[in-house]
């Protein structure tokens, strides 16, 4: 028998060797079991780093989502505070149902966000998905974010192809929408225009969301979909991106960025058009 120690000298484990054959082993048997006690006490060394790295891994994430929620749902918030202030203090008749729908739809927003979170993190993202016709979506989607780009001086200007049937959740397409349209708002701190397109092609219809920002590095064109991957954000983690990749990918869709240094960045949905008879 030998003992195998760690680097503190602890016995850890106890390595035997057993001989069929009549016989004392020889000194080349002990060293040969003394450098085998070695290499398994390293094995083990590696396997509890291993351990430990895992563990630190898993609290990290759980920590950064953490993070992602807090960071993200801070803005809904204020902006929520803003608008439940201005309805105590400076409202009139003819504001209150603006006001009112514009609360409602941050808070649900908020409630959305966290659901999204916790579906991902699961691995399952569930749709009910209905046939729609896209451009009338979208115009519905701008309605709701226009108050979002107007408090960060940020106008969006339509310019739609011929209107086509897609299948879509629209409350998590919506996310998606409004993830982009608020990165948008991000990457162009002193206002700036939005620009929202459609376009058709056979069996597929393309939108771009384009900013005036100041783009994204091509490196990071990939990457930028990854979980916990942000670009020139201070407080986010990144994984709103992620989950808005999920989301389309569910959909039977893909995205992409296409991005010049100093020229913006265009995010490019892709749904598969649904054709009726």
């Amino acid at each position: 028998c030998f003992p195998i120690k760690n680097k503190n000298e602890d016995i850890v484990g106890v390595l035997q060797l057993l001989n069929n054959a009549n016989g004392k082993f020889t000194l080349l048997d002990e060293e040969f079991l003394e450098s085998l006690s070695i290499h398994a006490a390293l094995a083990l060394q590696n396997a509890e780093l291993v351990e430990q790295l895992l563990t630190t891994e898993r609290i990290s994430s759980l920590g950064k989502m953490a993070n992602f929620l807090m960071q993200d749902i801070k803005k809904p918030i204020l902006v929520s505070k803003r608008y439940a202030e201005h309805l105590k203090t400076k409202i009139t008749q003819d504001d209150t149902t603006r006001v009112v729908d514009m609360l409602l739809d941050q808070l649900n927003h908020i409630v959305d966000l966290v659901q999204a979170t916790s579906s991902y993190s699961e691995g399952q993202i569930v749709l009910r998905s209905l046939i729609t016709k896209l451009n009338g979506t979208l115009d519905d989607f701008v309605t709701r974010i226009n108050s979002l780009a107007r408090t960060n001086n940020c106008e969006i200007k339509k310019e739609y192809d011929k209107d086509v049937n897609v299948k879509l959740s629209e409350k998590q397409f919506y996310q998606c929408f409004q993830h982009i349209v608020k990165n948008a708002c991000d990457a162009m701190p002193e206002g700036g225009t939005i620009y929202l397109s459609t376009k058709y092609d056979n069996d597929k219809v393309h939108i771009t969301i384009k900013d005036t920002g100041l783009g994204i590095p091509e490196s990071l064109h990939e990457k930028i979909f990854e979980p916990f991957m942000s670009h020139g954000k201070k407080e986010a983690t990144g994984l709103g991106l992620s989950i808005t990749k999920k989301i389309i990918e569910e959909h039977g869709g893909t995205i992409k960025v296409e991005s010049v240094i100093g020229e913006g960045a265009s995010f490019i949905i892709s749904f598969p058009v649904i054709h009726t008879v």
